[in-house]
């Protein structure tokens, strides 16, 4: 063939080659139609007179082929695009979860706010509502000696019983006690609860009433437990934080703190009798029992700061705010500024 007609050949196999099939085609009668006109001499086509899009409007590179970036963005469109129904689903089935492996609690008559795993009694199961109530689960569906559960349990049959803690009596009685916060304690024997009328409640695993702790004058935000169980830790809507003994048979106020000036949000003990409290008021505050101001306060926030937590060696503490940062505060220096600021979200 004339050096001509190779070139123009040339040209449109790869250019087949690369685009969709009726682009390719397109270009080939363009190519056949300058042949025809211009013959073997200088009239016929070369690479500069094609042009330099296609007939979908892409722009073609000097060769006259598509970039290689935009093929593989068609590429995946169109895979997109052929995926049928079917084939989705096709691609969820291993992660989805089956039927009977859905175990669902549903004796709430109203919202559940909190749930809490027994630490030690694993199978017991605890939650919150707004139907002025916590319960107790027992998962025992397929559950082997030792309390343990079999590889043939099945989820979906697998609750023994459930435990009502009721903490209202009649419906004006239930008004303003939704369970807003919960938490075992470290042996896991015991469940604290706390409500929107201010009371805070300790019950026995099996549901016995054992303490009802009444000083808060506003709503129970968070409850924690120190490690050995002797002390419960409040934080409420009524600006402060409460430490309760409650070893005895009638649990009672060991120290009532009062350092911020908006509602306290969460609490969070660092050891048997330090702690640390946050609050709408944007501040952080570390507070031990028996003292009466705090060992360390934190104000870098510039919005109400949500919750505290410390870290495991007691060194560090945690803290995240509506200010979209979480900032750690270091307790062994003396600087009141975050050693880490996080400001990604």
């Amino acid at each position: 063939k004339p050096p001509l007609m190779r070139e123009a050949v040339v040209l449109v196999v790869l250019f087949a080659a690369s685009a969709s099939a009726s682009a390719a085609l397109d270009l080939m009668d363009k190519a056949t139609a300058r042949l025809g006109a211009g013959g073997d001499g200088g009239g016929g086509p070369t690479a500069m007179d094609l042009d330099t899009n296609d007939s979908a409007g892409q722009q073609l590179d000097g060769n006259g082929n598509v970039p290689l970036a935009d093929q593989q963005v068609e590429t995946a469109q169109q895979r997109q695009a052929k995926m049928t129904e079917a084939e989705a689903e096709a691609l969820d089935l291993p992660t989805r979860v089956r039927p009977d492996q859905v175990l669902e609690l549903n004796q709430h008559t109203s919202e559940v706010f909190m749930c809490a795993w027994n630490p030690v009694h694993t199978h017991l199961i605890a939650t919150g509502s707004g139907d002025a109530s916590a319960r107790i689960w027992e998962m025992g569906g397929g559950r082997g000696g030792g309390g343990t559960t079999t590889s043939s349990s099945n989820a979906k049959s697998g609750l023994a019983k459930s435990t009502l803690l009721q903490h209202g009596t009649s419906g004006s009685d239930k008004k303003n006690k939704d369970v807003t916060t919960l938490e075992w304690s470290p042996a896991g024997e015991m469940l604290a609860t706390g409500s929107y009328d201010g009371v805070a409640r300790v019950w026995r695993r099996d549901g016995q009433l054992v303490h009802t702790l009444r000083s808060h004058r506003g709503p129970i935000f968070s409850l924690k437990w120190n490690k050995t169980g002797n002390y419960l830790l409040s934080g409420s809507y009524d600006k402060s934080t409460i430490v309760w003994d409650v070893t005895g048979e009638v649990g009672f106020v060991k120290q009532q703190f009062q350092f911020h000036d908006a509602p306290a949000l969460d609490v969070d003990w660092k050891d048997d009798a330090t702690f640390a409290s946050c609050s709408t008021d944007k501040t952080v505050h570390v507070c031990q029992v028996g003292s009466d101001r705090p060992l360390r306060s934190y104000s870098g926030h510039t919005d109400e700061v949500n919750a505290v937590k410390w870290d495991p060696s007691g060194n560090l503490l945690a803290s995240c705010s509506d200010d979209c940062t979480a900032k750690v505060w270091d307790l062994t220096t003396a600087d009141s500024t975050p050693r880490y600021d996080f400001q990604s979200h």
